[in-house]
């Protein structure tokens, strides 16, 4: 990291000296040009970096238990049989005191209240839901601009999920 930054300093320095001796002589006219272009490789560098680096952040976010809050509703069933009109009738909340209720939804074998924790330590079971002394781990699937939980039905090879989303708000 250090030498693509020594990389980067040495670049814009060569580059400015070629410009500012591009002005002192005035029939130096294609040094100028070289000074220019060997300042913006490492300015266009910088530029497309923040870019990725922000964006790559963006997709990236882990929502806190703040943002968990709210009412979800399945937006999504993989290789399962699930009426797609019936996706509605299943509501999942997770409240600010770390509890949640669920209502019975196939596929998905937890209890209908009890809490929940999130936990960033395990990648992919970063969810968990409290039913008694058991847990049922679950996914944070972060998705642009949000997030879905997903439940794994069965065996994770499968590819058997359901989706829950937060409901929009109707403001």
């Amino acid at each position: 990291m250090f030498f693509l930054f020594l990389l980067i300093c040495l670049l814009l320095v060569i580059g400015a000296c070629l410009i500012v001796v591009g002005f002192l002589w005035k029939s130096k006219k294609k040094l100028r040009s070289t000074g220019l272009i060997i300042c913006c490789v490492p300015l266009a560098f910088l530029a497309i970096s923040s870019i990725l680096i922000t964006l790559f952040d963006f997709l990236k976010h882990k929502p806190d238990r703040a943002e968990l809050v709210g009412e979800y509703q399945i937006t999504e069933v993989t290789n399962l049989k699930f009426d797609k009109a019936t996706y509605d009738h299943y509501k999942l909340v997770l409240k600010a005191d770390s509890t949640f209720s669920l209502t019975a939804t196939p596929y998905v074998t937890i209890c209908d209240t009890g809490r929940y924790e999130l936990d960033y330590s395990f990648s992919g079971n970063e969810l968990a839901f409290q039913c008694g002394r058991g847990y049922h781990l679950v996914h944070l699937e972060r998705r642009f601009g949000g997030f879905r939980i997903e439940f794994i039905s069965g065996d994770p090879d499968s590819e058997q999920s359901i989706y829950f989303e937060k409901k929009k708000s109707k403001n």
